[in-house]
């Protein structure tokens, strides 16, 4: 019954970041409004059938996901704090600022916990920066598609 509630929780907490979501992109104009929409629509869908099955009682997943179930409540909640953060930080410090920091902290919580040496640290910094110099790179440069500045840029 806990596990039960614990993942409907969980399902919650997803749904109501796609709904928040949804509000911010609401202000978007055709075509910009096409992927944000789409994608909000799967996540609600996934999470509707993840709900049914939670509350039927049968296992969302299966192999390591399954067996780890109890390890998932916290990095569900971290990952959605993070998100909120992020969310956050989009309108205040801009968009490519906010996800090289949210990338940078995610890749150190969900790599290891306990503080990593120097070079591994350096490399998941140089990870958030490369996947945030690709992001900069097909959305400002290829699809020339403005990204949110922040209220301090």
């Amino acid at each position: 019954m806990k596990e039960r509630r614990t993942q409907l929780i969980g399902i919650a907490v997803v749904a109501a970041l796609a709904v928040a979501f949804a509000v911010q992109s609401s202000g978007l104009t055709y075509p910009s409004y096409v992927f944000p929409r789409a994608a909000i629509s799967v996540v609600l869908v996934l999470c509707a059938i993840n709900a049914y099955f939670a509350a039927r009682g049968k296992p969302m997943a299966e192999g390591m996901a399954a067996r780890t179930r109890h390890r998932l409540t916290p990095a569900v909640a971290i990952g959605a704090g993070a998100t909120i953060l992020y969310v956050v930080g989009v309108n205040v410090l801009g968009f490519y600022v906010s996800t090289f920091v949210f990338l940078a902290l995610l890749y150190n919580w969900f790599s290891g916990r306990e503080f990593p040496p120097l070079p591994k640290l350096l490399a998941r910094i140089a990870g958030a920066a490369a996947a945030t110099a690709l992001i900069y790179l097909v959305f400002a440069k290829v699809l020339l598609v403005q990204t949110p500045r922040g209220f301090l840029m």
